[in-house]
């Protein structure tokens, strides 16, 4: 792994809940950046930035024990690329997604799957990209 700039790493989402659990959950022997691969299913580290919010089973499981969760049952549901791909580049918070469920760690995308009647397909069309200020810096 590249090294990043402390202030950046620090910043990052994905530090801040890591760290978290490291505190939570007693487990310091681990360093964040192994945790982090370990837990997120598509992190990628990059030299001013992690991206990816895609949680492992693993990761689901630690997160489930110290923080909010939103499970939604998915009947008839094939995890295609396309979904991947769409919730790579629109999720800011944490989730889990396989054939079977989904499950948020935010209220707000929880709330708007709900508004959509828990139709997957409705909600995935309805994800934006989130706006990023630093969106022009493309020497990662």
């Amino acid at each position: 792994m590249r090294k990043m700039s402390a202030m950046s790493l620090q910043n990052s989402l994905q530090y801040q809940i890591v760290s978290k659990l490291k505190q939570e959950l007693d487990i310091g022997e681990y360093d964040v950046l192994e945790l982090i691969a370990i837990i997120f299913k598509n992190a990628r580290i990059r030299k001013s930035s992690i991206t990816g919010v895609r949680l492992s089973k693993f990761g689901l499981k630690l997160m489930e024990k110290s923080f909010t969760s939103y499970k939604f049952a998915l009947e008839n549901f094939l995890l295609t690329n396309k979904a991947v791909v769409k919730m790579d580049r629109t999720m800011v918070w944490p989730y889990f997604i396989d054939n079977k469920q989904m499950v948020l760690f935010s209220e707000k995308d929880s709330i708007i799957l709900k508004l959509k009647g828990q139709n997957l397909e409705k909600w995935l069309t309805g994800l934006r990209e989130p706006k990023n200020p630093n969106k022009d810096d493309t020497s990662d």
